[in-house]
């Protein structure tokens, strides 16, 4: 079966925060870190059930997954997201060194 993998409009954000900060520093290095996004979400596309429960997991009512994806250099990202039915709904996106989000600012009821 395969999932169709939205993106809130806080993940966008997130991703479009990243990549220009990222493409400040290096334009290759954005463009890798796309490409490791770009394969994260196909992964989300075949299988989200293979990812774990997010830490997020337990502050909220709905189950939450992370799928966890890594630059060249090691970088470790993660991607916070739900599943509803055939859907993949990406939440949020999450750099090094980032805390847990908070409840009011997963995007979820």
């Amino acid at each position: 079966m395969s999932f169709r993998v939205t993106a809130h409009r806080r993940a966008e954000e997130d991703v479009a925060q990243v990549a220009t900060w990222l493409a400040s520093q290096s334009l290759e290095g954005a463009a890798r870190w796309l490409d490791a996004y770009d394969n994260m979400i196909d992964q989300l596309r075949d299988s989200p059930l293979s990812f774990g429960l997010a830490p997020e997991n337990e502050m909220v009512d709905s189950e939450i997954r992370q799928a966890l994806f890594k630059t060249r250099r090691g970088r470790v990202y993660r991607a916070v997201f739900s599943i509803e039915g055939d859907e993949v709904r990406v939440l949020r996106i999450r750099s090094p060194g980032q805390g847990l989000i908070a409840s009011d600012e997963l995007g979820i009821a």
